[in-house]
C-alpha cells in the first residue's frame, strides 16, 4: 500500500472521538471532549466541521474543546457561532473567544460586525466578549467606544461609523 491511500491514524481516532461527543451518557461525552483537548490543535480541523453539526450538543463540545485549545484558526468559526440557534453554543463560543484575547479576535469580530450590525445576538456577544476583556486587559480607545454603543437595541449611524473607523485605525497599527 503507498503512503497515498494510507489514513492519517491521528485523524481517524479524532474523527471516533468527535462521534463520541453524540453521546447520551455526559461522563462519554466528556470524556471524549479532553481527549479532544489533549491533541491540542491537531484536532482543530476536525472540531472546526464539528460545529456545523445539526446536533446541537455536538457544537456545544466541540466549542468547548476549542476554548480550551485556544488556536487563533478557529476564531472565524467561533464568530459564526455568535448566530447560533442555541444560547448556550452562542454563549460559550463568546467565552472561547475571550479566551483568545483581544488581538486575535477583535479584527474580525469587528468586520463581521460591520457586515450584520443589526444582529440582536452579534451585539449582544461583541458587547460582552469587550466587556470581559476590558476587566482583563487595557483596551485601546476605540474598543471602548465600540463597547458604549453596542449595547444599544437600535444601532445608531454614528456607531455604525464608529465601528468602521475602529477597523480603520486597526489595520493601520497591524501594518
Amino acid at each position: 500500500m503507498n503512503d497515498a491511500n494510507r489514513t492519517d491514524p491521528g485523524k481517524e481516532e479524532i474523527r471516533s472521538l468527535i462521534l463520541h461527543l453524540e453521546q447520551k451518557d455526559g461522563l462519554k461525552r466528556e470524556h471524549a471532549r479532553h481527549q479532544l483537548e489533549k491533541m491540542g490543535r491537531r484536532a482543530t480541523p476536525l472540531l472546526l466541521e464539528a460545529l456545523q453539526s445539526a446536533n446541537k450538543t455536538v457544537r456545544w463540545e466541540a466549542v468547548k474543546a476549542l476554548q480550551v485549545i485556544k488556536d487563533r484558526n478557529a476564531v472565524a468559526s467561533l464568530i459564526e457561532r455568535l448566530y447560533d440557534p442555541e444560547f448556550e453554543v452562542r454563549w460559550l463560543a463568546s467565552e472561547a473567544l475571550i479566551q483568545l484575547g483581544y488581538d486575535a479576535v477583535i479584527l474580525p469580530l469587528l468586520t463581521e460586525l460591520k457586515k450584520d450590525i443589526r444582529s440582536e445576538f452579534l451585539r449582544n456577544a461583541t458587547h460582552h466578549i469587550l466587556r470581559i476583556l476590558s476587566e482583563k486587559e487595557s483596551l485601546p480607545d476605540e474598543a471602548k467606544k465600540i463597547l458604549c454603543h453596542v449595547w444599544s437595541l437600535e444601532p445608531e449611524l454614528d456607531f455604525y461609523k464608529d465601528v468602521l473607523d475602529a477597523l480603520e485605525r486597526i489595520k493601520q497599527k497591524a501594518q
